[in-house]
């Protein structure tokens, strides 16, 4: 989550033992983890409101995933693409525009544009 070494982690273990001192280190960590608990419930709390108002959301896990390569969801959004044409016919024609009512001119021909 973070990518810290496990030399950065024992470093800032060591501070904080020096910093706290052994005897508050347990009630710190029950405060860390009561705060982190707390936290998650309401990340969960949140997340399933906002799936009842977007139920279509992808999970958790692959917004961190568009987040850290965008170019991923636009990949997934591709491929959902090309099945769907797939199904369909290859080449769809398009009508086309009514004819004018006016001749074609021809700019070169026209003695009053030069």
């Amino acid at each position: 989550m973070f990518n810290l070494s496990a030399i950065k982690l024992l470093i800032i273990i060591f501070v904080v033992v020096i910093f706290l001192g052994p005897d508050k280190l347990p009630e710190a960590a029950q405060k860390v983890g009561r705060f982190w608990s707390l936290f998650r419930s309401w990340q969960r709390r949140l997340e399933s409101e906002v799936r009842e108002v977007i139920p279509n959301l992808p999970s958790s896990d692959s917004l961190g995933k568009y987040v850290r390569k965008p170019s991923s969801i636009l990949d997934q959004l591709a491929d959902k693409s090309n099945a769907t044409t797939d199904e369909g016919p290859e080449f769809v024609e398009r009508p086309k525009p009514p004819a004018s009512n006016r001749p074609a001119t021809d700019s070169h021909s026209d003695p009053g544009l030069n």
